[in-house]
């Protein structure tokens, strides 16, 4: 079933999937990532409510589909449904909540669900850490996402682009340029998005350094 929905048919998946005896979270987890990938989301919603007895698996299969498709306000909508109905979130829930608040500069929510994290426990590894940065940089508060950074006990590759790429994002190009450096320092290999958001700096600081020059 889950070879069928990542070669893209549909069909047979959810033909095998009818077929079964007996369904598990697993495989209406997998029929919700499925439908959801390729932009069926009300039947990925409606598959969710159908689920006898469903823990936060399928709830985070779900929300991760919203975000996916850019619905930030319906995956933050299904999160409080999530708690209306009893399920604790887990670190995977609030990564992809964070990550709505990211695409619509929320961050009153994005603030709420920090606070949410911090009083019941839940570990800021680096997924959560790196989501928060994410989140802090892209709605404007560059302080806190500076702040949540440094509190990080370990980073990789991600957490150094979302700093990076927020940096610049608030008009610090110069320093998020010398954090490039530290990210190289520390023998961490930049992926494409953090060599185009460098490459991006330096012609940002050009460009700044030819406009001031034109000035006595």
């Amino acid at each position: 079933m889950d070879m069928y929905m990542k070669c893209g048919n549909i069909e047979a998946a959810q033909a095998l999937f009818d077929n079964m005896t007996k369904k598990t979270i697993v495989s209406w987890t997998t029929m919700i990532v499925g439908y959801a990938k390729y932009g069926f989301l009300e039947i990925a919603h409606r598959l969710l409510y159908e689920i006898p007895e469903k823990n936060v698996v399928p709830w985070n299969a779900m929300i991760g589909g919203y975000v996916q498709a850019k619905h930030s306000k319906e995956a933050l909508a299904l999160f409080h449904e999530m708690q209306a109905s009893n399920i604790n979130p887990d670190e995977i829930t609030m990564v992809g909540c964070l990550c709505a608040c990211s695409q619509i500069g929320a961050l009153d929510v994005g603030i709420w669900i920090h606070h949410y994290i911090e009083k019941h426990g839940l570990s800021i590894n680096v997924a959560v850490g790196t989501a928060l940065v994410d989140m802090y940089a892209k709605c404007g508060n560059i302080t806190k996402a500076l702040e949540v950074f440094w509190d990080m006990p370990g980073r990789n590759s991600f957490t150094w682009t979302a700093i990076i790429c927020g940096l610049a994002l608030n008009g610090h190009a110069h320093v998020a340029i010398s954090y490039f450096a530290e990210m190289i320092n520390t023998g961490l290999v930049p992926d494409e998005i953090t060599f185009l958001g460098s490459y991006q700096l330096v012609v940002m600081e050009v460009w700044l350094k030819m406009v001031v020059s034109t000035f006595p």
